[in-house]
């Protein structure tokens, strides 16, 4: 899929680069697209259910899209989260 088929995900996408997202929204991204909770969430990263929902809505605004399951398909589609580890890391 090229940036120009993301336009139905994501109307305003820009490539990805390293200052797009903090380091902590992209640990919570990578968790969006495991599957996790905003509760989940935040125990595994040892911050509040609602500090999640603010760095979502973070993300949800950096990266122009209005869920978290268009984040974790275009976190999936960029490469940014290996799709075959989140398989292998659920099933463990």
């Amino acid at each position: 899929m090229n940036h120009q088929s993301l336009a139905n995900i994501s109307p305003n996408f820009q490539p990805w680069n390293d200052t797009i997202l903090s380091k902590r929204e992209q640990e919570v991204l990578q968790l969006v697209a495991m599957g996790y909770t905003n509760a989940q969430i935040g125990f595994q990263l040892a911050i509040s259910p609602n500090t999640v929902k603010i760095h979502l809505r973070h993300i949800f605004e950096k990266l122009s899209v209005e869920s978290r399951t268009q984040a974790a398909l275009l976190a999936v589609v960029e490469g940014w989260v290996n799709i075959l580890e989140v398989v292998q890391l659920k099933c463990l």
